[in-house]
């Protein structure tokens, strides 16, 4: 019986640090008001490293075009949303729902409460 305990333990153990070394990939691409942002996302366990690209589509060289890279921590606050928390980020805590379009693909609101499509990001998994 102890060997069988001892055994479900060491079981268990790498169970856990197996989980906390999975890395998921997303990425998706959003087309609206004359501009495409691209965010390639990492999560690894708690954390998220976002890169975010905003291009114009009207120019073929935008001179206007950014890259954002976000660094967070994050908490789950209910079953669709969590925060985001980084020092020295542009914004140090950012509240994000997120609503499944299929099993790969989903909508990631960022920021103020209204649904807007400015502050929606498309993440699918790869």
């Amino acid at each position: 019986m102890r060997n069988l305990l001892l055994v479900l333990v060491g079981i268990n153990i790498a169970l856990l640090i197996g989980k906390s070394r999975i890395t998921n990939h997303y990425v998706g691409t959003l087309e609206a008001l004359g501009h495409s942002w691209t965010s390639h996302t990492v999560q690894y366990g708690r954390s998220i490293q976002t890169q975010n690209s905003f291009v114009g589509l009207e120019d073929s060289v935008d001179t206007r075009a950014k890259q954002v890279n976000i660094d967070y921590s994050i908490d789950i606050i209910a079953p669709n949303e969590y925060l985001g928390q980084g020092k020295g980020q542009v914004v140090p805590v950012r509240h994000n729902r997120v609503y499944a379009l299929d099993e790969t693909c989903s909508l990631v609101f960022s920021g103020p409460s209204q649904f807007k499509i400015t502050n929606a990001l498309l993440r699918c998994t790869y």
